[in-house]
């Protein structure tokens, strides 16, 4: 049997742009959950209610990159990278093979 050992975390995510402040958030019993703007406008959709998470430093990540990447697969990466620095890992040792990331998404 393998051991596994989680040794850094990261977010984005409606309640915060980092681990430590989503989980505040969620202490506090704060809800992400906001009226939409805008969506007024689509026929026929039957909630204007929404939980927006925010990208923010989108261009840490290379435009060449960036270019062909989803807008979840920015969330991901930058969770990875905060996951990375929390752990203190560095991206040698996140091409080693060595070293697994898990990530979660909803919609």
């Amino acid at each position: 049997m393998n051991r596994v050992v989680i040794t850094g975390m990261g977010a984005i995510c409606p309640l915060g742009s980092t681990a430590d402040e989503a989980l505040a958030a969620m202490q506090q019993g704060q809800c992400a959950t906001r009226r939409m703007d805008g969506w007024d406008q689509y026929r026929g959709l039957r909630s204007q209610v929404g939980a927006p998470a925010v990208l923010t430093n989108e261009k840490a990540i290379p435009r060449k990159t960036r270019r062909s990447m989803s807008r979840m697969s920015l969330f991901a990466a930058q969770a990875a990278q905060q996951a990375l620095a929390e752990a203190g890992l560095d991206l040698e040792m996140a091409a080693s093979g060595r070293l697994g990331c898990v990530i979660g998404s909803t919609m």
